[in-house]
């Protein structure tokens, strides 16, 4: 049965991406493949063992299919974005903050005071062991008081948290990505600085994946990590 559960999601997994893409299917066409092998595993799965034995496989295709596509939803800053149920930048980064149960990933442009918030979860989060890794701009070209609370975090939490400079001379090869990845299985890309302009005036807009995408995204940072644009601050406070 599992061997069919896996061949049966398959087939869905490439139906879903096959609407994703926009494919229009012709009904005087013959059946994609996709649609063809399931119909074929359908009926194996009734004559193995009826309605009950289909009812659970595709049930379970359905959960497994479920996790190998990406699921997309959006976030807003700015009073001409927020409503009609789409939820604040803001608010969407301090809820996959506090989700997080290993990791959370994150590349910042500029962080300066007015993200009060989202720095009480993030410094939660490390109090509980969960590895926060950041990679920001250029150091020493951020406010003083972001370089005085990153530093002390190296401090406090020198084994959790990670802290790594993006110090390339070139001005045209800045780091200005705003990412974060939690778990490897969510991630926002957005283009909100994490400031107060960012998180409640300016309008923003986020994109948040769930699914193979955000792992993707987090192997993105892994690499820029190892580039040899980006120095690991030591455990002592930035000058």
């Amino acid at each position: 049965m599992s061997d069919q559960i896996e061949r049966i999601s398959r087939c869905l997994v490439e139906g879903f991406r096959e609407s994703l893409r926009g494919v229009r299917i012709s009904t005087t066409a013959s059946s994609p493949d996709w649609a063809a092998g399931l119909a074929k595993l359908i009926q194996q799965a009734i004559d193995a063992g009826g309605p009950v034995a289909l009812t659970q496989a595709l049930r379970e295709a359905v959960l497994l299919a479920a996790e190998r596509v990406d699921q997309v939803s959006l976030a807003v800053t700015g009073p001409g974005w927020l409503g009609e149920g789409v939820p604040a930048v803001e608010r969407v980064l301090a809820e996959l903050v506090a989700s997080a149960h290993q990791e959370i990933l994150l590349t910042a442009y500029s962080i300066t005071p007015g993200s009060d918030r989202l720095w009480v979860e993030f410094e939660q989060a490390l109090s509980t062991g969960i590895r926060i890794t950041l990679v920001i701009d250029r150091l020493n070209r951020q406010h003083e008081d972001t370089r005085l609370l990153l530093g002390r975090l190296v401090q406090m939490y020198p084994r959790a948290f990670s802290l790594y400079d993006f110090t390339d001379e070139d001005a045209s090869t800045g780091l200005h990505a705003k990412t974060l990845v939690v778990d490897r299985r969510v991630a926002l890309v957005g283009s909100a600085n994490l400031s107060l302009r960012g998180m409640v005036t300016a309008h923003e807009m986020a994109t948040i994946v769930r699914g193979p995408a955000a792992g993707s995204v987090a192997q993105r940072i892994d690499a820029l990590i190892l580039s040899p644009f980006v120095e690991r601050v030591s455990n002592k406070e930035p000058e």
